[in-house]
């Protein structure tokens, strides 16, 4: 299945896949795992021909959750290393922004000498 994935996101010319990550979390709390899924996940990392990000999504797991479904709330949390990839995956969430019912947050790693990142992410306008 991966191989479909990855021809089609070649084939596509796509600049990013997004896959589902292999945990579930269900309404009761539990966290159902698939290692098909996780399977699945890796070898599409390791071989796709363009970025890929994961989706964990946390719909079942509490207080943003409205009753309306015009007014429900997404969290959006990006994990920034510093690599291209994340940097496009920074652009996407800002994307996001337009729409009113999304808050991002974006969460910066950085080696002791973390000057040089945030640099990178300034030349690049991600910030």
């Amino acid at each position: 299945m991966h191989d479909d994935v990855c021809s089609l996101a070649l084939k596509k010319r796509s600049l990013l896949v997004i896959i589902s990550f292999h945990k579930q979390w269900l309404i009761e709390g539990t966290i159902e795992s698939s290692n098909v899924v996780r399977n699945l996940n890796l070898h599409v990392l390791g071989k796709a021909p363009c970025s890929v990000e994961i989706l964990i999504d946390h719909r079942h797991m509490g207080s943003s959750r409205s009753l309306l479904p015009s007014t429900l709330l997404y969290c959006v949390v990006v994990l920034f290393f510093g690599g291209a990839d994340d940097r496009e995956a920074l652009s996407y969430a800002r994307r996001m922004l337009e729409q009113q019912n999304i808050t991002l947050t974006a969460i910066q790693f950085s080696s002791r000498d973390g000057g040089e990142v945030m640099e990178r992410m300034l030349r690049y306008g991600c910030v």
